[in-house]
């Protein structure tokens, strides 16, 4: 059989010739029809035959007290005016009955007035029942829900953060946000999840909305595209969810900032294709911090604590050899940690019931076993990674090594909460929990959006250099609490220096306990800017210092 070419008119008559015509000319009737959202759209629609029903009961009660003839004083019969008819069949219908009027009743209208009684009571119960079912069924609820939620959102009058997901990450990171000042939106398919916001008691405004993070318009809804909206968090336990998700914020709101989990390289690469830079991977960012942290414990220390919101001080930790690890585990952190490691030299033997490599390095196994570890060298390494997926064996594992060898450093991965307990008495050195991971590190971008670039930068400097950034700033602020923020030289942010700019250094603002670790102007990024760099229009800094110096910064500011 000879095919037509795809251009060719043969083709394209041959198909529209069997499609109804409106599917071709107008292709906006191809949408489906909308499902009515708003609750009162819901409430006319249930509520219209039951409100017919007693319509008419009020109509057909008004004209039979009108048309059933009374009688007079003085025997004569008359016909109750309209007024007075309507009057008698709402008293009647309501239950109240006030009495007989105008005149007292004739046998006939007060036989109409019990059949009347009876018969309007029973459409009055219709009607409540109807009203009940509407306002307890799931449409009515999802509905009234909905148009509240939209209402508490457009009445925020602070900047919030848009949280997808209210998983354990989700529910980490609300807490760390809500605990620094910054309110959130949250969105969650699990109506258990949403219920749960209303039992903590957050510091900032925190809103709810059960439905499905992926669509465009439930995320419209939360607000993704206000001014006020800072940023939008995908955190989902499904990467496939996270992406669908991520797609749609970046259509809406192309500008947002946007912050995305990602637990595997595919999803990682495929949300940097369509520019999403803040990819979360939990074992990657705790894998990069291990390995500074064996490595390069000073570059660690002052990493962590202008990362960390709550780390106040450099705290330089004790150092740990480097004579190598053993690694228990190769799943997803376990081939985050070996890069990581690999990158920075550090030796890593490897236990796994699927051996990839050839021994030494690699052992057949789960660890769980005395006999196992040493044949990964447990007499002589420096620290043990239990990193398998089951909260049992990683116990099991560190139990056994710690027999052996109780000087041996531990790290332990935490995959359930309800594990926690037990995780906090097995004497770990430090545990590392995906969910905790990725919150700390969502909290200080989010506070910090130009610290990131500083650290990258940070961790490709020698010792020298972060011993004499650490002389600098001790020298500078003494033992008190350290704090960094940036800011943007523009007349929303600095009112107060845009008369006054010209003229004016880095010196003029870092006065008293303060640095500037940062300067990015018009593309280009300066790494400690010296104190006499001209300032412009436009500016953007990164600063560090005691807190006090903060608040003076800020207060001349604006």
């Amino acid at each position: 059989m000879r095919w037509p070419i795809a251009g060719s008119s043969r083709l394209f008559n041959g198909c529209t010739a069997r499609l109804p015509r409106n599917l071709i000319c107008n292709p906006v009737r191809m949408a489906m029809r909308p499902e009515p959202r708003h609750w009162r759209h819901i409430i006319w629609a249930r509520m219209r035959p039951f409100a017919q029903i007693l319509v008419s009961a009020y109509a057909i009660g008004t004209l039979l007290f009108w048309a059933i003839p009374g009688q007079l004083p003085s025997g004569e019969s008359f016909h109750m005016a309209l007024v007075d008819a309507f009057y008698m069949a709402a008293i009647t219908a309501t239950t109240i009955g006030f009495g007989e009027i105008p005149y007292p009743f004739t046998a006939a209208q007060r036989g109409f007035t019990i059949l009347y009684a009876h018969l309007v009571v029973v459409c009055w119960l219709l009607f409540a029942g109807g009203f009940i079912a509407t306002v307890q069924s799931r449409s009515f609820q999802r509905a009234f829900m909905g148009w509240r939620f939209r209402r508490q959102v457009w009445g925020l009058r602070e900047p919030f953060c848009v949280v997808v997901g209210y998983g354990q990450t989700g529910v980490r990171a609300v807490d760390y946000l809500t605990d620094y000042g910054i309110a959130c939106v949250v969105i969650d398919k699990n109506p258990a999840r949403i219920e749960l916001l209303d039992t903590v008691d957050f510091n900032t405004p925190v809103l709810g909305l059960v439905a499905d993070g992926s669509v465009p318009d439930h995320l419209l809804a939360a607000g993704v595209n206000r001014g006020l909206c800072t940023a939008v968090v995908v955190l989902t336990d499904n990467d496939r969810s996270n992406v669908g998700a991520a797609t749609a914020i970046k259509l809406l709101s192309p500008e947002r900032r946007l912050f995305v989990r990602s637990e595997h390289d595919d999803t990682g690469r495929n949300l940097l294709s369509f520019g999403v830079d803040d990819a979360l991977d939990p074992f990657r960012l705790f894998a990069r911090k291990l390995a500074l942290r064996v490595d390069r414990p000073a570059h660690f220390a002052v990493a962590d604590q202008l990362l960390d919101p709550g780390q106040k001080r450099i705290e330089i930790p004790r150092e740990i050899g480097r004579d190598g690890w053993i690694l228990c585990g190769f799943g997803r952190l376990g081939r985050a940690v070996e890069d990581a490691f690999n990158h920075r030299g550090l030796a890593l033997n490897v236990i796994d019931p699927q051996v990839s490599s050839a021994p030494p390095h690699w052992v057949a196994g789960l660890g769980t076993e005395e006999r196992t570890l040493r044949e990964a060298d447990l007499t002589s390494v420096s620290g043990l990674i239990a990193g398998t997926n089951h909260d049992a064996d990683n116990l099991s594992i560190w139990m056994t090594a710690k027999l052996a060898r109780p000087e041996l450093v531990g790290i332990g991965r935490l995959n359930r909460p309800s594990s926690m307990p037990a995780f906090s008495r097995a004497g770990w050195d430090l545990i590392m929990h995906p969910a905790d991971v990725i919150a700390e590190e969502l909290v200080g971008r989010l506070r910090t959006p130009m610290l990131r670039g500083f650290l990258v930068h940070l961790e490709q400097q020698d010792d020298v250099w972060v011993d004499g950034l650490i002389g600098r700033i001790h020298s500078l602020c003494g033992d008190v609490d350290l704090e960094n923020w940036d800011t943007v030289l523009k007349p929303s942010r600095t009112p107060k220096l845009m008369g006054r700019l010209e003229g004016l250094c880095i010196d003029d603002l870092a006065r008293g306990p303060v640095m500037c670790l940062k300067m990015r102007r018009a593309g280009e990024r300066i790494m400690l800017p010296p104190g006499d760099t001209p300032l412009h229009e436009g500016d953007e800094l990164l600063f560090w210092g005691a807190a006090p110096a903060r608040a003076a910064m800020l207060a001349r500011f604006k």
